[in-house]
Parts: structure tokens; C-alpha cells; sequence
């Protein structure tokens, strides 16, 4: 029996210790390649961001642009606040000019949505809307100086040096206008009644509103239109109520609650198309 390896055999070795050599190279780059890439685009991240962060006299700047938007919403705040007093309302009347100002209404799907869902969609418009009622103090329609959280933690950042160019860059382009705003004085009010006929069933008799619509113009700082309106409940309204889980009379009372809402919401929007056709600008003093 020869002792001499077998030529094939040794072919087979070879070549087999070959491919685990290849493949071996292979798993080699598929993990280090990819490792290799990541610890560089890191170490290219850490030095832009390094490079990124502001200056001394940028991070001055970002401090005053925060002051002065702190400023400006302070200021925004108060003089709505006074405009709203009610003596500061009797002196203005409309006039039989045009309102320079125009506010457009909900579309109707968006009107829809609002008031079966009580969400706000980009088409039922940026203005807001306030109803002030005999019995209210003008309390009801205050407003309260918003504290942004985003530019609290941009402050904290900034204390511990750690803002960067785009956070400059972002402070710059932020928005400064505000939407305009519509006050409504009731002057005289019926309110919906729900009724439950039925277990499972609830109606309503539709409520009335008539009053007037005064225009802020938040660039001026004060009311500059104002017209008589009047709304009425639609005859049909479409709510949206879970009973999940809810025993028949909690199923009712939910219903009861959900319908008195979408009500209070229908009446809004009513007053949210009348108002823009009525609105004349105000009478000179």
C-alpha cells in the first residue's frame, strides 16, 4: 500500500482551504467595511458638530432672539387682555366701510370634522374664536402667556454649550405673526335642550345665538371690525360617541354629554360663517 498522498486529495485540500480562506475575507469586509464607515462618518459627525457650535457673540444673539420673542408673546398677551374689557368694547361701532381685513370660513368638510370629532384639520382656518356671554367675566376670553417648553430647552442648552449653528439658523426663521382673532359678545342666547326620547336614542331642539363680532388685528394691537351676527343650531348633527364597555344608562348619559358638546361646536362654527360678512370696519371715535 503507498504511503503517497493521493494527488486528488491534496488537490480537493487545497482548494478547500482556499475557499475558507476567501470566505473568511469575505465575512471579514462584510463586518469590518461597514464598521470601518460607520467609526468615520461618527468621527466626521462629532467634528462638524464640534465646528457647529456657536460662538460666544452667536450664542448672544440667540439669547436676545429669545428674549425678544418672550417680549413680543408678553406683549401680545396684554394687549388683548385689555381690548376684551367690556367698557373698552362700548366705545366701538361699526361702520359702513369694508373690513380691510378678511377672514376666510371652515370649509365644509373641515366643518364637519370639527364638529363630530372636535379636531381642528389646516383648512378650518388659523383664526380663533371666543364667545363671551352676559353672564362671563372677561376672564372667560383671557389669554395667559404660553410658556414654549422647545425654547426653555434651547435655554438649558445653551447654558451648558451645547447649541449649534442650526439652532441659530432656526430661532431666525422662526414665526412671529399671529392669527387674527374674533370676540363675540351675546347679547341674547337660547340654549339647545337634549332630550331622550328612548333608551339608546337622543334629540335636540336647536339653540339660537345673536350678538356681535369684533375683528383683533394682532399687528395693530386692537380691534379694528366689528358686525352684528346671528346663528342658529343645524337640524341634524352627526357625533361621534364610544360606548365601550358602558352599562345602557352610562351609554346614555355619555350620549347626553357628546351631543351638548357637538352642539356648543356647531354653534361656533354657525358664528364662524356669519361672521366674515358681517364684519364692517369700525366707526371713527
Amino acid at each position: 500500500m503507498s504511503s503517497n498522498p493521493d494527488p486528488e486529495h491534496l488537490e480537493f485540500t487545497r482548494a478547500q482551504r482556499l475557499r475558507q480562506r476567501r470566505l473568511a475575507l469575505v465575512m471579514g469586509a462584510v463586518v469590518l467595511v461597514p464598521l470601518a464607515w460607520l467609526i468615520v462618518h461618527e468621527v466626521q459627525a462629532a467634528s462638524a458638530r464640534r465646528a457647529a457650535r456657536l460662538s460666544t457673540a452667536q450664542k448672544t444673539e440667540l439669547a436676545a432672539l429669545l428674549d425678544q420673542r418672550e417680549a413680543v408673546a408678553r406683549e401680545r398677551v396684554e394687549h388683548w387682555n385689555a381690548a376684551i374689557q367690556r367698557d373698552a368694547l362700548a366705545a366701538f361701532t361699526p361702520g359702513t366701510d369694508a373690513c380691510p381685513l378678511t377672514l376666510t370660513p371652515p370649509s365644509q368638510a373641515s366643518a364637519a370634522e370639527y364638529v363630530k370629532y372636535a379636531t381642528h384639520s389646516p383648512a378650518f382656518g388659523a383664526w380663533s374664536l371666543c364667545i363671551l356671554r352676559a353672564a362671563d367675566d372677561a376672564t372667560t376670553c383671557t389669554r395667559t402667556l404660553a410658556v414654549d417648553p422647545t425654547r426653555i430647552a434651547l435655554r438649558a442648552r445653551s447654558s451648558e454649550d451645547d447649541v449649534y449653528v442650526w439652532d441659530l439658523e432656526q430661532e431666525r426663521a422662526a414665526a412671529t405673526e399671529e392669527a387674527p382673532a374674533v370676540l363675540v359678545i351675546v347679547g341674547a342666547e337660547v340654549r339647545p335642550t337634549v332630550h331622550s326620547p328612548a333608551v339608546g336614542r337622543v334629540s335636540f331642539a336647536p339653540g339660537t345665538l345673536s350678538g356681535r363680532s369684533y375683528l383683533y388685528a394682532p399687528e395693530q394691537g386692537h380691534f379694528i371690525c366689528a358686525g352684528d351676527v346671528s346663528a342658529r343650531n343645524s337640524k341634524n348633527v352627526d357625533i361621534e360617541v364610544s360606548h365601550f364597555g358602558e352599562t345602557p344608562s352610562a351609554q346614555q348619559n355619555t350620549a347626553e354629554h357628546e351631543t351638548r358638546l357637538a352642539l356648543e361646536r356647531d354653534l361656533e362654527l354657525h358664528l364662524r360663517f356669519a361672521t366674515p360678512p358681517a364684519l364692517r370696519k369700525l366707526a371713527a371715535p
